[in-house]
């Protein structure tokens, strides 16, 4: 009779122990006796980085033989292409982890805010205040996209005959019946209108604002003219997006690196697997290892054998993700393009909220408890 008194007191303190508790996480191991509960997963970090490119396009001019009509050396001045990196930028970015993926159950006066991808983003226990819902491998995956961005230049728009279209602007005339000792004349004679509209030759009383307007007008002709033989250079933006998981160094005091892309000015971005000898572009990811201590207390924790027994039967408050601080260095052959500190899920630990009685609010991009109250 004793014994079953003992019993029914314990079955008892259990039972209100787990009441007691607003929601309770299972590993999906465990969470076969358990029903009415969603899955959510503990993120992993995946790096997004965008590199944007500025192409220049020089087409030479119609008059590049007879350059030095202006004093040009036109060995120079001859159709080319180059490219150039413009900016880089490196941000984090969360997708779900199937291999850190639990189940929680929860009273029906909570409210969990999930995202799409199933990373949890938030719990709000009733009678307080709730949260408003806000919008593999050692060889990681690189993902590409190309977007084309309006188009940018410093001199007229060239096109094959791109006459044609300074003449429809009004700022060439005469051709194709103008040569380039016509054109130079031409260039002459608006230099000279310059200087006299400077000097108060041109009759008529002006405004300072009404002289500096006609002498840059004049000058925009002018460099028309000088086109004909420099030829024009215009620039196009381009933007290219790489993605991929670093997944964690067996000996995390060794660095990472990643290659993402090729690059030259001559040939601008390229795939890895092109067969050209263009430079690769490499992700070095520098782990400052502090969650040593914290990974240490986790890996105790799984393997207790009453702990384990304790958290199948009766699950605990959360599994959560305490990130790694890294830095990440974009580089090609040993210089530097950009660099970010940032924290990286997957290079840290799982970590456990045993009470499940909390609010609780979570980055979404590493997982790791921003907030936590009564």
């Amino acid at each position: 009779m004793k014994k079953k008194t003992i019993l029914a007191l314990f079955i008892t303190l259990c039972t209100s122990t787990l009441f007691a508790q607003s929601y309770r996480t299972y590993t999906l191991a465990d969470a076969k006796q358990v029903h009415n509960g969603i899955i959510y997963s503990v993120p992993q970090t995946e790096i997004v980085v965008k590199v944007q490119v500025e192409k220049t396009t020089r087409t030479k001019g119609i008059y590049n033989d007879k350059a030095y009509l202006l004093g040009l050396d036109n060995s120079a001045l001859k159709n080319s292409t180059s490219y150039s990196i413009k900016n880089i930028s490196i941000e984090p970015r969360a997708v779900a982890s199937s291999a850190n993926q639990y189940y929680l159950t929860y009273s029906g006066k909570t409210s969990i805010d999930i995202s799409e991808n199933g990373i949890l983003r938030s719990i709000t226990v009733a009678g307080t205040q709730k949260i408003k819902n806000t919008t593999t491998e050692n060889e990681p995956r690189v993902n590409k996209q190309r977007q084309q961005e309006n188009k940018t230049q410093n001199a007229p728009t060239t096109t094959p005959t791109f006459e044609t279209e300074l003449i429809s602007q009004g700022l060439l005339s005469s051709y194709p019946l103008m040569t380039a000792e016509k054109a130079v004349a031409e260039i002459k004679a608006l230099r000279q209108k310059q200087i006299d509209i400077l000097s108060g030759a041109v009759e008529g009383t002006y405004l300072n604002t009404t002289v500096d307007y006609m002498y840059k007008q004049l000058d925009e002709i002018i460099k028309t003219y000088v086109s004909l033989f420099t030829g024009i250079a215009t620039t196009e933006q381009e933007e290219y997006i790489f993605s991929f998981i670093p997944q964690k160094p067996i000996i995390v005091e060794e660095d990472l690196l990643v290659p993402l892309f090729k690059f030259s000015q001559e040939n601008g971005i390229s795939d890895l697997n092109s067969k050209s000898e263009d430079s690769k572009v490499m992700a070095r990811i520098h782990s400052f290892n502090t969650t040593s201590s914290a990974n240490e207390t986790f890996s105790e924790q799984m393997t207790n054998k009453d702990f384990k027994n304790k958290t199948a039967k009766a699950g605990i408050g959360l599994y959560y993700a305490i990130p790694e601080q890294v830095k990440i260095n974009l580089e090609m052959t040993n210089k530097t393009l950009a660099s970010k500190v940032l924290k990286l899920a997957q290079y840290g630990t799982i970590a456990i909220l045993e009470d499940g009685t909390n609010n609780v609010v979570f980055d979404e991009n590493t997982g790791a408890i921003l907030k936590l109250w009564n």
